[in-house]
């Protein structure tokens, strides 16, 4: 199925303050990253969760910033951890709780082969 604008906006209520045409340009990025056929029907969920993680990224807020470890709602908190132990390839992703779960997706698509 084909990601579109209309269910990142369902599933990712938190982005309702971005627009559209940012949200699009994003996700049209992120499906030029994507491979479909390594995904398969997971492939609409790794594409929001991309875009979710470029647009946080993207935050200029966030300039400077490390993964995020904790986030309150009342009186605003936010803790980061800048000395992140994760592989260097991975290091990109593992700077947002979106990153991190389309790294855990990812793992979960790997396909093994057993040879006789």
């Amino acid at each position: 199925m084909e990601p579109t604008l209309e269910e990142f906006r369902d599933v990712f209520s938190e982005f309702s303050t971005i627009s559209d045409g940012r949200i699009n340009y994003f996700m049209n990025q992120a499906k030029k990253e994507i491979s479909e056929a390594y995904f398969l029907e997971s492939y609409s969920h790794a594409v929001y969760l991309v875009t979710a993680h470029t647009l946080i990224i993207n935050d200029p807020s966030r300039a400077g910033k490390g993964t995020v470890t904790s986030e309150s709602a009342g009186d605003l908190s936010v803790g980061y951890n800048a000395n992140t132990a994760v592989e260097e390839k991975n290091l990109y992703y593992s700077q947002t709780q979106y990153g991190m779960q389309f790294l855990q997706l990812q793992k979960s698509c790997i396909i093994t082969m057993n040879v006789i």
